[in-house]
């Protein structure tokens, strides 16, 4: 039987999985996919996540990597899906005693600058300076995986610092044929750098490693093959292979992430859900650094076509789960007992609340 603490973190789980896997752009796969990691991972997918990391960041230097960035055609600019969330993570790992560094392409690197600092953090010059001083984070540029020397200088930098964890943010990983695509179906060429081999280096090295997507060809969804290649289109091309320890799928990759953050809130019992208003600040930050929405290309407060409106919206509703169950639980406790297969009593001997 699990604990009645275990028993609120699982229904806690449950609901801000639904919220995160919403079908808000009625595309018909998220629940699919979804389905096929829950029945893997066995439990929601947000607080699986949350508990993995924590119980990752207890080792001494917790460094966590996060990597990040989507270039979108013909700008190249990074779309919104993806550093704003990083930002929000990289401040609620730091937050919680954690040393973040984020890792991504040359061209996201502004992006992430103006987002960090919107989201409270010191954006430091080196990774050191960034180990040694609090409320800071590290931008760590990866060069595009064809240049192998580079990369392979890149990862042993960060294998070196011994991560405890890392998490990737909707960007793309290798397909069966080794190349990296969009949902669209089309090739990748020359710019994506190889944030999935990191990945599996990190966990190689016994580190805690997350993958969040919404489509399929993200690095970490691989956790689902072979199945994702009949979910999704062109899924037998564009999915990709590369695992996880901890796979979140969500309609964006954004809210995936923002569950993570709300997960991590209750499970740690600090407070690192970033406002609505923090929110908008930080994604209008992103937008006036050069990032667009990566559904229309244009420089417009959105995330896959989600306005602001409604990503506060969201933001909102994971906060209200989380303070809500704070609230909520002590004063009703039959209700997890009863989940738990626990004694509830008898119907009408419960002495607690207004008797409703």
């Amino acid at each position: 039987m699990l604990s009645f603490e275990e028993q609120r973190i699982l229904n806690l789980g449950q609901a801000l999985d639904a919220l995160m896997t919403a079908d808000i752009h009625s595309r018909g796969i998220i629940k699919p996919i979804y389905d096929n990691m829950f029945e893997r991972v066995g439990e929601p997918l947000s607080t699986n996540a949350a508990k993995k990391l924590l119980n990752a960041m207890l080792r001494p230097n917790p460094i966590v990597l996060i990597g990040t960035g989507f270039l979108v055609k013909p700008t190249f600019r990074p779309e919104t899906d993806g550093p704003i969330s990083s930002a929000l993570l990289a401040r609620a790992i730091s937050l919680l005693g954690g040393i973040p560094i984020i890792v991504s392409e040359q061209n996201s690197m502004d992006v992430l600058k103006a987002a960090c600092t919107e989201a409270e953090l010191i954006v430091t010059n080196t990774i050191e300076d960034a180990i040694e001083r609090p409320h800071s984070v590290a931008l760590v540029i990866m060069p595009p995986a064809k240049q192998e020397e580079e990369t392979r200088k890149v990862i042993e930098q960060l294998l070196s610092l011994s991560p405890v964890g890392m998490v990737s943010i909707e960007h793309p990983g290798k397909a069966d044929d080794g190349k990296y695509y969009s949902l669209l179906g089309y090739e990748l060429k020359d710019w994506p750098g190889a944030i999935d081999d990191l990945m599996e280096r990190v966990s190689e090295q016994g580190g805690c490693t997350i993958g969040i997507g919404d489509g399929g060809n993200e690095a970490g969804m691989g956790y689902c093959k072979p199945e994702l290649d009949e979910i999704v289109p062109y899924g037998a091309v564009i999915g990709t292979t590369g695992s996880c320890d901890a796979p979140i799928i969500a309609s964006i990759s954004e809210y995936g992430a923002y569950a993570l953050i709300a997960a991590l809130e209750f499970v740690s019992g600090k407070k690192v859900l970033q406002s609505p208003d923090l929110e908008e600040r930080v994604l209008r930050a992103a937008i006036r650094a050069g990032s667009v929405c990566g559904c229309s290309g244009r420089p417009t407060a959105a995330i896959d076509m989600i306005d602001v409106e409604y990503i506060r919206s969201y933001v909102n509703m994971l906060q209200c789960v989380v303070t809500s169950t704070v609230k909520f639980s002590p004063t009703r406790p039959f209700f997890i007992d009863f989940c738990r297969g626990a004694e509830v009593g008898e119907p009408g001997t419960y002495s607690g609340g207004h008797g409703k």
